[in-house]
């Protein structure tokens, strides 16, 4: 039995005959070293749809001072209040699911009446349906978190414009603010 160790770029390939696979040599790659690990930190905000935080890592510890900062600016960020937070999930909700439940129910018509021979539909109109649809449910997720009331003490208006427009500038104005230093 001989084996033949060849080094290819970053793998090497070790030629040993094997049971089920005699033919075939194994493929066994090299461990990578990694001298830092990036964590990722999701937190929810007040403002617009939450931030992630860089925290790198090394194999030493954090000093106090630098777990203080962290905790700090943790802190300072603006929490959702539970009543705006479930009133965001419903008008995404209501946002997303209506245009894309009409426009699949709108399919379903052209395929019936198409079968029936009632209307011969263009074959360009069942992808119009869908690219609208689906491309409004799509704004629906934004439109639904902007045209709630961020007030927990205001319940707001039915299709929401007004709050709309008065969260837009308030939802830019950190990125403005920014800008200016």
């Amino acid at each position: 039995m001989e084996a033949r160790i060849q080094a290819l770029h970053h793998q090497m390939i070790i030629k040993v005959p094997s049971t089920l696979h005699p033919n075939k040599p194994w493929m066994i790659t090299p461990p990578i070293k990694t001298k830092k690990k990036n964590i990722h930190i999701n937190k929810a905000q007040g403002k617009g749809f939450g931030s992630t935080t860089n925290i790198t890592q090394n194999n030493n510890t954090t000093t106090s001072q630098e777990k203080e900062k962290q905790y700090q600016k943790q802190k300072e960020d603006d929490e959702i209040p539970e009543e705006v937070f479930n009133r965001i999930l419903k008008r995404i909700f209501f946002f997303v699911g209506a245009p894309m439940v009409s426009s699949v129910a709108l399919l379903y018509l052209m395929e019936f009446l198409n079968e029936n021979k009632l209307w011969a539909a263009p074959l360009w109109l069942p992808f119009l349906t869908v690219l609208l649809g689906f491309g409004t449910s799509a704004m629906g997720i934004a439109y639904g978190s902007l045209s709630t009331s961020w007030d927990p003490d205001r319940e707001g208006s039915l299709l929401g414009w007004q709050e709309a427009q008065k969260n837009w500038p308030e939802l830019w104005k950190d990125d403005d603010e920014r800008q200016r230093q």
